[in-house]
C-alpha cells in the first residue's frame, strides 16, 4: 500500500542521529512524520514532518550519552501508513 515500510535504519554520530526509512511504494506519499522517544516502546514525540522527497532525516537535537528510539510513518492524502518498527541510536 501507499508508504508501506520495510525497515528504519539509524546512524548515530556524536552530534546527530541520521534516520533512513526503506519504503515499498513512496509514489503517493506527501511526507514523513518522524517521532522520537527516550524509552523503548514510547512514548514518542513528533519531531518533524519532512517532505516526500526526503530520503533521510537528521536529528540534530540529540545529547551525548543518551539512547533515542525512533519511529517514522508515511503521510499521504489518502491515509497514513503504520509506523516503522522502532530503531534506536545511542549517541557517543
Amino acid at each position: 500500500g501507499c508508504g508501506d515500510h520495510r525497515d528504519l535504519h539509524s546512524f548515530p554520530t556524536r552530534r546527530s542521529s541520521d534516520l533512513r526509512p526503506s519504503l515499498q511504494d513512496p509514489g503517493c506519499v506527501t511526507g514523513y512524520e518522524v517521532s522520537r522517544g527516550t524509552v523503548a516502546g514510547g512514548p514518542y514525540t513528533v519531531l518533524n514532518t519532512t517532505a516526500a522527497a526526503a530520503k533521510d532525516h537528521t536529528d540534530a537535537t540529540v545529547q551525548s550519552g543518551t539512547t533515542y528510539y525512533y519511529k517514522i510513518r508515511a503521510i499521504s492524502a489518502v491515509a497514513n501508513s503504520d509506523y516503522t518498527p522502532e530503531a534506536s541510536a545511542t549517541i557517543p
